[in-house]
């Protein structure tokens, strides 16, 4: 849009501009000019102008050789026609002002609008749970994860499940400033009797003490699959003992995201050092038989986040042993993927050596990973791990009715279905 109103300004005659040097040419005579609704012409269409609000005596106009007018105080500055008329006369000054084009906004639908909500809703969630931040990223698509998945700090005890008390708790009586006050030392801590034994018969601690490894599993203990046993509440050791890492809980940033073919998975947003400590596997804490009950009622196909705690169980399941089902309320790790060729894995963890039955399931990187690299493990976690043949697929297709689950994860060894 533009904006014309006419200034009249006094100049000097030819006969005038004749009689002095061209040195000494004097510039156009000064005169008033203000316009004080000149601030609002960007933001309106029409602006009408007085002549009391063109020519007010506030303000004294100059124009530089530049042909810019400008005022003695700091005000809107007008542009003029490069040349000036030798005498007075009437100048159109034309004033531009950009018309603001705003493109219509689309009604969002129904969907749209719920799906908003959806999202607002389980980022509030996601803000409660306890340390380091936790966030929620989607390029593929507009889906949320279910509302209906209640985050937990800690397992949820369902009926018919008990932990051993407390005060049956056996703890390690290591002296307060043990190992470079450090917390214990292997060769007097309790707690390290039932683990496994180094190359030299002596016992040793899981975690790396000192240096840029503090608190990663040992590769003695990264390599295999033995039980982690860390000091407790009944312990003599103190807070900070370099044998409590799983009970401090996650100390790293974690971010769910949606993958291409695989649903959630999750990823940490910052570098992890190999044997470094990511989270722990949550859950309700249920029988066996609820859990066979639960298997029974869901629908064929239906992905399966029930895990047996059955560790110590000798000779295989029986109706005492606990399972952690994580499908409606859990941790982070709930969204952890499966990869045949898997970046971390998940251990035992004793926090009570009186009770065999409830113990951790927390996770550790298997080597250093990049920031931003999906964090996966292997669902079936065996350490001689074949491909199934054909002949056995089909034998497992008729006892079932149903094919099993193919595996997506993509790595050079799949063993293309999962569970098996």
């Amino acid at each position: 849009m533009t904006l014309k109103y006419n200034l009249t300004y006094p100049y000097l005659s030819e006969d005038e501009l004749a009689d002095r040097s061209p040195r000494r040419k004097r510039q156009p005579r000064s005169t008033t000019f203000n316009h004080p609704k000149a601030h609002k012409i960007q933001r309106e269409d029409v602006i009408d102008l007085t002549e009391e609000e063109i020519f007010r005596p506030s303000q004294r106009l100059i124009r530089p050789a530049n042909g810019v007018l400008k005022t003695s105080k700091k005000s809107p500055q007008t542009p003029l026609p490069q040349t000036y008329p030798s005498q007075a006369s009437s100048v159109e000054v034309q004033v531009v002002v950009p018309k603001r084009i705003e493109s219509p906004v689309p009604e969002k639908t129904g969907t749209e609008i719920s799906l908003e909500k959806q999202r607002r809703k389980f980022l509030k969630r996601l803000a409660r749970i306890k340390g380091p931040p936790v966030t929620l990223i989607n390029d593929v698509d507009n889906l949320t994860p279910p509302l209906s998945f209640k985050f937990i700090d800690d397992y949820v005890l369902g009926e018919g499940v008990q932990r051993v008390p407390k005060e049956f708790q056996a703890g390690c009586s290591c002296r307060e400033n043990n190992g470079r006050d450090i917390g214990c030392e292997y060769t007097t801590c309790e707690c390290l009797d039932d683990m496994g034994r180094g190359a030299d018969g002596r016992k040793f601690f899981p975690y790396y003490a000192v240096n840029e490894n503090k608190g990663c599993l040992r590769p003695k203990m990264l390599e295999t699959r033995n039980v982690i046993y860390e000091c407790n509440n009944a312990c003599d050791c103190p807070a900070h003992c370099k044998n409590r890492i799983v009970q401090k809980g996650r100390q790293v940033p974690l971010e769910i995201f949606k993958t291409e073919n695989r649903g959630w998975g999750i990823r940490c947003t910052v570098p992890l050092r190999k044997g470094q400590f990511i989270d722990t596997y949550r859950g309700e804490v249920i029988t066996d038989a609820e859990a066979e009950q639960r298997e029974n009622r869901a629908d064929k196909g239906k992905d399966s986040y029930l895990y047996s705690l059955d560790k110590f169980q000798e000779d295989g399941p029986d109706e005492d042993m606990y399972v952690v089902d994580g499908e409606f309320m859990g941790g982070v790790t709930r969204f952890m993927n499966h990869s045949c060729e898997p970046n971390c894995r998940q251990f035992t963890a004793i926090l009570n050596r009186a009770d065999f039955k409830i113990y951790e399931l927390p996770f550790f990187a298997l080597d250093n990973i990049p920031a931003y690299t999906e964090l996966t493990f292997d669902y079936k976690d065996q350490e001689d791990s074949e491909k199934i043949s054909e002949e056995m697929v089909e034998e497992i297709t008729r006892a079932k009715g149903q094919e099993p689950t193919r595996c997506l994860c993509g790595s050079e060894d799949c063993r293309r279905y999962l569970w098996l």
